[in-house]
């Protein structure tokens, strides 16, 4: 094995793949479908590069050969090449605004929607090619890179180097071919760009929130291609000349409408301050998808990016509240990612009793209840991360009346963790939380933390108990799928993949994309994500699965399978999270440049 090689030039340039990715998803509300694929194969190859200094800074014997070494200089410099290319084209659309000036000067910039109307014109790569080439120059680069990343990090088993030599070599041969005939390439075009502009092909049922409860707008609304153009409708119906619902042309954006979803049925969402112009009212609408297979690119084109817009746009008025807020530290901001609705129950709340060991205190005038998730925005001054907390808040706020003394606490913040116990005890109509974090605040000061506390919430019947109790469940199922297929905040991608076609026991998937991760311990996981999103395969892999000597990998560990299916009964999609102890007794993936392992 040669010398150590340097691995600035990899860590430089994820950083700068980060930020055009970056710049690409702040762009615009609803990015076409062809530039958000390229934000997410960016952020892909970010993360390969970024583990570059991983293994720099952890691994005492990282090592390469003279020829594997001037193979990865040639990716590198490949790589470069085309990031530069890239950076280029985004600054020369960057459109700078009073509006977004803040955005900008924090190091992520926004794009003019000139870029977005003129995207099929621009050469996106040097050699005369289109976005879908883009797309396969930014895949072959993650490929070939996490590929030499695989053989550092096992190179104390001779076995798998071998194996991941002979692959190496293989890709090497392909991303010679590649670069040598890409200069005489012609640009094709995607079979799935769209060239109508009046409505998307999402369809959803819009319904207006009233105290009485939902009244239903529209059963086929679609979403309106030129809706951020403020006041645009938002929606038009699709139902036909038979039955046109006219009102909801009445529906367009505010500066401020923000979006979040509520747990229990998924694929629906609560839509905030939207403008009715009829009324000129601002009001709340529940939008929930059609198919189960544009959940994923709903959430991914309309509902993140409006609600980074909305929340910056409460930020510059100087507004603060459960849809947005600074973090703590006040380096980043937080965005309100779920909720499961409480309103109703919290009329319903007789009496809050903490206990800590042997003392206890009891509250009561409750004036409501919050059960909320958020996800967490920092900046490239805190460490830039955009990710969803672990925890929820169940936040309880108490009436004026209530706090007769100087000094009393006026609000409760609990952190629920999926791990966190909570049980229902039937004969006292209560809920009791165990062992949880508790905040208590007067205003908005914290002036209070227990660390394991007890805390029991009577409601004033059964139903409302129940109901509660399955909240709860809700959310913590929610925290549960999120810790399983999401990598952790110390997590590193050593190994990322698309993939034609997985199978294993239970399902096949013609498209997905597999991601292994390592943590600070060495412990490691595989997450495979259907293309659509409604296959999520997640398993800890076992200890010796990179050093074992048998002819094939053993999938026998534990391992999730989190599926949406349609609720037949209701309507609507449900996820559910169904176990595997023991793993599978086989599990197969294949690629076109990859046999199957």
């Amino acid at each position: 094995m040669g010398s150590p090689i340097s691995f600035g030039d990899a860590v430089a340039m994820s950083k700068i793949a980060w930020n055009i990715a970056q710049a690409l998803s702040k762009g615009r509300k609803s990015a076409p479908a062809e530039i958000r694929q390229v934000e997410k194969q960016l952020k892909s190859l970010s993360s390969t590069l970024a583990a570059f200094q991983t293994i720099s800074a952890n691994d005492s014997d990282v090592g390469m050969t003279q020829e594997a070494a001037a193979t990865l200089k040639r990716m590198l410099e490949d790589c470069n090449e085309t990031l530069s290319h890239l950076q280029q084209i985004v600054d020369k659309y960057v459109h700078v605004t009073d509006a977004n000036r803040s955005s900008t000067q924090s190091g992520v910039k926004r794009l003019g929607s000139e870029l977005f109307k003129n995207y099929k014109k621009i050469i996106w790569v040097k050699e005369a090619g289109d976005l879908a080439t883009l797309r396969s120059q930014l895949l072959l680069h993650t490929n070939s890179l996490g590929l030499i990343l695989g053989i550092i990090i096992n190179s104390r088993t001779s076995r798998l180097e071998e194996n991941l030599k002979l692959n190496l070599s293989k890709l090497t041969d392909v991303h010679e071919w590649w670069t040598k005939n890409l200069k005489n390439s012609q640009p094709i075009r995607p079979a799935s760009a769209r060239d109508d502009t009046e409505c998307s092909y999402l369809t959803f049922r819009v319904s207006v929130v009233t105290d009485s409860g939902p009244n239903l707008l529209c059963s086929r609304a679609c979403l309106r291609e030129d809706f951020e153009t403020q006041p645009s409708p938002l929606f038009a119906c699709n139902c036909g000349p038979a039955k046109p619902h006219k009102r909801l042309e009445d529906i367009a954006l505010s500066r401020t409408s923000f979006p979040f979803r509520q747990t229990g049925v998924y694929g629906s969402w609560t839509l905030y301050r939207v403008l009715d112009k009829s009324t000129n009212r601002l009001i709340t609408i529940t939008i929930c998808i059609s198919k189960v297979t544009d959940i994923q690119e709903f959430e991914y084109s309309f509902v993140k990016t409006l609600s980074e817009a909305g929340a910056e746009a409460m930020l510059e008025q100087g507004l603060t509240n459960h849809l947005v807020h600074p973090t703590p530290d006040m380096q980043g901001v937080r965005i309100l990612n779920l909720q499961s609705y409480l309103k109703q129950l919290s009329k319903l709340v007789t009496k809050v009793e903490f206990r800590v060991g042997h003392r206890s205190l009891c509250k009561d005038g409750i004036d409501s209840l919050n059960l909320l998730h958020y996800r967490e925005i920092r900046g490239e001054d805190a460490g830039q991360t955009n990710r969803e907390l672990e925890y929820a808040e169940l936040l309880i706020y108490y009436s004026s009346s209530n706090s007769v003394n100087e000094g009393d606490i006026t609000s409760n913040s609990l952190h629920l963790k999926y791990g966190t116990k909570h049980r229902l005890f039937s004969e006292d109509m209560s809920v009791v939380i165990e062992e949880v974090e508790c905040l208590g605040f007067m205003e908005d000061t914290e002036i209070s933390r227990l660390k394991k506390a007890n805390i029991t919430i009577k409601m004033a019947n059964l139903d409302a108990a129940v109901n509660f109790h399955q909240k709860l469940k809700e959310m913590a199922e929610e925290l549960f799928i999120m810790t399983l297929a999401t990598p952790g905040p110390d997590d590193v991608a050593v190994f990322y993949l698309p993939a034609t076609q997985v199978e294993c026991d239970v399902v096949s998937i013609q498209e997905a994309e597999l991601v292994i991760t390592r943590d600070k311990t060495g412990n490691s996981r595989l997450i495979v994500t259907s293309s659509n999103g409604c296959t999520v395969l997640v398993q800890n892999l076992r200890n010796d699965f990179f050093t074992s000597t048998s002819k094939s990998p053993n999938f026998a560990s534990p391992t999730w399978l989190i599926q949406v299916d349609m609720n037949e009964s209701q309507g609507n999609y449900q996820r559910k999270v169904i176990p595997y102890p023991n793993g599978f007794r086989f599990l197969s993936f294949h690629n076109a440049k990859c046999k199957s392992l």
